[in-house]
């Protein structure tokens, strides 16, 4: 049914109401600004359609609809809805339901998203194509499963067996050599000792090579560098001059044209070519009025003028200058000051360490004289051993005796009477009278110690008691440590002024240094002086003699100014004999003359303003020019330090850019210059002369050579005595270990697991290419007409770019038919999802329209986001609609659309203006409706097919991109017709989208069908040439292939990445490079690791590399073409060899 008429009398928003009566049986655009009631319309025929609880009360709604053989009347009044058939009342007629007629109203809110309404239709596809079968299930089963890295830890252990098989069977091997060494390890211990020594020598002398060549390289990086170097100069401050350049320049173009506006002006006055008197007294007037106004500025000239010299030398002295001589001396410099300062700094480091000196020698004071400390150590000793003696006892030798008679006695008497235990007692008793003898015997050992003190220069103690004697030890003991605290005094006393001595020499000298070089710069060489204050008060000084020298040529130009002005104020009252009376010697006032023309100013003030505009305008030409002469100055100044020209720009910032690298390598020179300089010196004392000389004419194999012949003897210096047992050990326990044998088997398991992996990923890769081969004949055998319509719509839309299937996972995709890969719906443009979404809707509503009646379909700006040739493209799709009676609506706020639906149609389509309907606004403009103009494709007439391509900016085909993203140029540069035919009409650029055009039915009939052949023959050849040029040919590696693979830690990530990058991400130049010690310390289990791992993800291709010949005949065999096209078609391969990027 199409809508012929609609009256809105009551709806909520809508006041007045209005109609909209004779639609277009086709197409209607309505259009209008917001809230001119576009969406009203499609409120006001949901309503019609279909009542719900919650719409709004006291609706009053008509319209009227035809079909082929009827005409429906609809009215709503309130929640009431009556149907008329040929205004007869009846049923309403079948009609969508409530979840049906939300794919009539397509507004933009609706094609941001998926919808209610797009989930349906998604979940009702997904049941169709299913068809009772899981292939997802199937797809997920751990037996067709394959991970990313399954197989790499199987592969990692065989490589690892083996490598240990190889290791010990090298050290069987070692083991048997050693065997045979043992009768040479004597001769070997002799000349081992020799060789570790000039071993030392040789590796000195290569490291002393080393540093010359690290020097030579990098002096020669230096060199490579031009000559100057422009040093502190950045790329802010050229753009800087450069902008002010520009801006001074505009500035300049303002300034002549106010002068010129200002010309016409004085021009239009009348008074350019002379003033009538009036005119002159009133010139005079204002001159003399600026003459009073300069005698004011120059007084207060002068006052600034004074307080400037003030600041200047007040500046001066805070410097240590004289102000009456510091015009006459050299400007300060920063570096200048910078060296007297470091002189400041020697002067107060000599200052204070004569200071501290001579503080030290004050607090050491001078040492008196005393005893020397040795006859005071002597006597002390001798105390103390006089005091370890007993004291003798009288009674004690009284006691002795009468017992040593007792037990004398008591012995005969048990030797008389037999009695043994008695004679025993009286034996111990002797014993004990023996050991008191002893001691009383020592005793004599005071007298002893008492004499030889004696003997010493000492005062002896008052009595020889022990009380007086431990007196006088404790004196001594005091004497003698006073003693030595005073001769370590004197002994610190005379090294404190041996130093004192010197540094006072270094005191003079500095001061010396400090005076010769501040006496020319007229500074006090007494003047503290820091880094910051310095150079705070060096900008003070250079600011201050910058402000005296700006008063004073102000001053200078003011007084000549007020005297050229009084000159000529006079000049014109003497010549209208108007001065005033002028005394001796007197000089006439801004004043007095201004007095003297008041009466005449009037006469001449409209010519006098337009002249000062005229002086005003030239003094600032001048200005800007000498400020834009200033600043090309000083751009060409830095271009000529730098040794180029301002028409060398790109050079500059070259060396700008190249300043950080430079003053680096510079710096790297001086090092390896320093480091050469130290190794030569520690070689010179220990080489022979064969290593000087190798060293000298840089012949490092000799030193190498001479190196591991003396390592390979010295290595077993300390060794070679233990060797010998280590040897018989290790023989005595191979003959008892069997760990060759359990190498093997560790080896052959590990093979047998890596077998095991392969099965599993051989049959896990043949399950999921049987279930891609049946997904996709399941998807051709089953796939959903209304799946099928939208993917044709949507390829329409879109220019064949995208086609429109359901993922593995039964989700909506759009898929690129450029690189064949799949996009989910969020990660489209919202142009293109939303075109996917019209074309989905427009399927899905013929589907259900077979068993309801059509209704119009209402677009509500729904290709507002969309560029101008999509547009095109999905009006006219819409349009095709048409064909098969549908009535569209499109309701748009951009008066354009309607000059883009008329190109789209062919016809100028029915439009109903809102605004001007309602009176809410005016009528469009013929500009509003105006469409802007679409990018044309050039036409290939008088273009060679090269020129041609660079006509249209053609790619060059890069063969690790999808065969879909080869530009159609390269399979038609001999019909350069059709291909201009196919990029204007079809808007096909890809092969990609020329594939998806060959397989729509619809635009199919469009081409001839031997033309139809011969581009499919031509896609088909492109695809297998590029098939056939990647065999032998692994994937470009990558710094994240190279990171991914665990090979390379982060010690080498950065050395091989610069060394993959240098061959172009080619896995076996990459392997090979490694393998010649590119990458020093990159250990070769590493390097078999890595080739392991880039093997087994498609970087290594073991298969042969084809050359162009073999690579045209491997796609010329999987392509049938009758044998008079074979010369014609075969041509796309010599094409796109020829176009090839790798």
């Amino acid at each position: 049914m199409k809508l012929t008429a609609l009256h809105i009398q009551q709806l909520p928003g809508i006041e007045p109401g209005f109609q909209l009566d004779d639609l277009d049986p086709e197409v209607n655009l309505l259009l209008g600004p917001n809230a001119s009631g576009k969406s009203s319309v499609v409120r006001a025929l949901r309503h019609l359609m279909e009542a719900r609880n919650d719409d709004p009360p006291g609706l009053i709604l008509s319209a009227t609809f035809s079909d082929d053989a009827h005409q429906w009347q609809v009215e709503r009044l309130g929640r009431d809805i009556h149907w008329r058939r040929d205004g007869t009342p009846c049923a309403p007629p079948p009609l969508p339901g409530a979840d049906g007629l939300g794919f009539y109203w397509i507004g933009l809110d609706r094609l941001l998203e998926l919808t209610r309404e797009d989930r349906a239709v998604e979940s009702a596809l997904r049941r169709e194509m299913q068809g009772g079968y899981d292939l997802q299930s199937l797809r997920d089963h751990p037996l067709l499963t394959l991970p990313p890295r399954r197989g790499h830890q199987a592969a990692r252990e065989v490589l690892q067996g083996e490598q240990a098989l190889r290791q010990l069977e090298r050290a069987h091997q070692a083991l048997a050599a050693d065997e045979a060494r043992l009768p040479a390890i004597r001769e070997e211990l002799t000349a081992a000792r020799a060789a570790r020594e000039r071993q030392e020598a040789c590796q000195l002398a290569l490291q002393a090579l080393e540093a010359a060549r690290a020097l030579q390289e990098q002096e020669e990086r230096l060199a490579a560098y031009p000559d100057p170097m422009p040093a502190g100069l950045t790329r802010a401050r050229v753009d800087e001059l450069e902008r002010q350049l520009a801006e001074q320049g505009r500035a300049l173009q303002r300034a002549r044209e106010d002068r010129d506006r200002a010309e016409a002006q004085w021009q239009g006055t009348g008074l350019a070519e002379g003033l009538p008197p009036t005119d002159e007294l009133q010139t005079a007037s204002s001159e003399a009025q600026r003459l009073a106004r300069l005698e004011e500025q120059v007084v207060q000239r002068r006052a600034r003028l004074e307080a400037a010299r003030h600041a200047a030398a007040e500046a001066a002295r805070a410097l240590g200058r004289d102000p009456g001589e510091d015009a006459k001396l050299p400007p300060l410099s920063p570096d200048r000051l910078a060296g007297l300062e470091e002189r400041a700094r020697k002067v107060h480091a000599a200052d204070e360490r004569v200071q501290a000196l001579e503080a030290r020698l004050e607090a050491l004071g001078d040492a008196p004289d005393s005893d020397p400390p040795a006859p005071l150590e002597q006597g002390a000793h001798e105390l103390r051993r006089w005091l370890r003696q007993p004291k003798p006892q009288p009674l004690q030798w009284f006691g002795l005796g009468l017992t040593a008679l007792g037990g004398t006695g008591t012995t005969a008497l048990g030797l008389t009477f037999g009695h043994w235990p008695t004679v025993a007692s009286s034996l111990v008793v002797l014993a004990g009278l023996g050991a008191s003898g002893v001691v009383l015997w020592r005793q004599r050992d005071r007298r002893d110690s008492q004499a030889r003190f004696a003997d010493l220069p000492l005062t002896p103690p008052e009595d020889w008691t022990e009380t007086g004697v431990h007196q006088r030890l404790q004196a001594l003991e005091r004497a003698h440590h006073q003693a030595r605290s005073r001769e370590q005094r004197r002994h610190e006393a005379d090294q404190l002024h041996a130093e004192l001595t010197r540094a006072r020499s270094d005191q003079s000298a500095a001061r010396q240094a400090l005076q010769a070089d501040a006496a020319p710069l007229g500074l006090d060489a007494s003047l503290p002086l820091s880094l910051e204050r310095t150079a705070h008060l060096l900008a003070r000084h250079q600011q201050a003699r910058e402000e005296l020298a700006r008063e004073q040529a102000a001053l200078t130009r003011q007084t000549q100014d007020m005297d050229e002005l009084r000159a000529a104020v006079q000049t014109r009252l003497a010549h209208w004999d108007a001065a005033p009376r002028q005394l001796a010697g007197e000089q006439l006032t801004g004043e007095k003359l201004t007095a003297a023309v008041d009466a005449l100013r009037e006469r001449a003030q409209t010519a006098e303003r337009a002249r000062q505009g005229v002086d005003n305008a030239d003094r600032l030409i001048q200005d800007r020019a000498r400020q834009q002469r200033d600043t090309q100055e000083a751009l060409e100044q830095l271009y000529r330090d730098a040794g180029l020209t301002p028409a060398q720009r790109p050079l500059l910032l070259e060396r700008i850019d190249q300043l950080e690298a430079w003053q680096a390598c510079r710096q790297a020179r001086d090092e390896a210059r320093s480091n050469y300089r130290l190794r030569r010196r520690d070689l010179e004392d220990r080489a022979g002369g064969d290593i000087l000389e190798w060293l000298e004419s840089g012949d490092e194999p000799a030193l190498r050579r001479a190196a591991d012949e003396a390592a390979e003897r010295a290595a077993r210096v300390e060794a070679l005595q233990e060797e010998r047992a280590a040897i018989n050990s290790r023989l005595e326990q191979a003959r008892r270990r069997h760990d060759l044998e359990e190498a093997l088997a560790r080896r052959d398991e590990a093979r047998e697991r890596l077998t095991e992996e392969r099965d599993h990923a051989l049959r896990a890769s043949a399950g999921r290419f049987l279930l891609d081969r049946v997904a996709r004949r399941h998807e051709q055998d089953h796939r959903p007409e209304a799946l099928a319509r939208a993917d044709q719509l949507f390829g329409r839309f879109t220019h064949q770019r995208y086609g429109l299937r359901l993922s593995p996972s039964q989700a909506l995709q759009a898929v690129d038919h450029r690189s064949d890969r799949p996009h989910p719906l969020d990660t489209l443009s919202t142009g293109t999802r939303m075109q996917l979404l019209i074309a989905l809707r427009v399927a899905w509503l013929e589907q259900l329209e077979r068993q309801t009646r059509p209704l119009p379909l209402i677009l509500d700006e729904a290709l507002t986001t969309t560029d101008p040739e999509r547009f095109q493209a999905v009006a006219g799709s819409l349009a095709a609609l048409l064909e098969t009676g549908r009535q569209v609506f499109y309701l748009s706020a951009q008066p354009e659309d309607a000059q883009r639906w008329e190109t789209a149609l062919g016809r100028v389509p029915h439009c109903v203006d809102l605004a001007t309907l309602r009176a809410s606004g005016r009528a469009l403009s013929e500009q509003q409706l105006q469409l802007p103009a679409q990018a044309t494709v050039p036409d290939p007439a008088g273009h060679t097919a090269e020129s041609y391509a660079q006509a249209l900016q053609v790619p060059g085909v890069n063969p690790w991109q999808h065969a879909g993203e080869i530009h159609i140029f390269h399979l038609l540069r001999d019909q350069l017709d059709t291909l201009h035919r196919l990029l204007r009409d079809f808007r096909i650029r890809y092969a990609g989208e020329l594939e998806r055009l060959l397989a729509d039915p619809a635009l199919r009939e469009q081409l001839p069908e031997p033309l139809h052949q011969q581009l499919h023959c031509r896609l088909q050849l492109a695809r297998h040439w590029l098939h056939a040029w990647r065999r032998g040919r692994g994937r470009p590696v990558t710094r994240g292939v190279l990171e991914a693979s665990g090979a390379v830690s982060e010690t080498f990530i950065a050395r091989v990445a610069e060394i993959n990058d240098a061959h172009g991400g080619d896995a076996r130049a990459l392997l090979e490079a490694l393998r010649n010690g590119e990458a020093s310390g990159f250990r070769k289990a590493k390097i078999d690791e890595l080739e392991a791992y880039l093997q087994s993800e498609g970087h290594l291709d073991p298969q042969p590399r084809l050359d162009s010949a073999e690579r045209y005949r491997a796609a010329l065999a999987k392509v049938e073409l009758p044998l008079e096209a074979i010369g014609r078609d075969a041509r796309v391969i010599d094409w796109l060899e020829a176009a090839l990027l790798a």
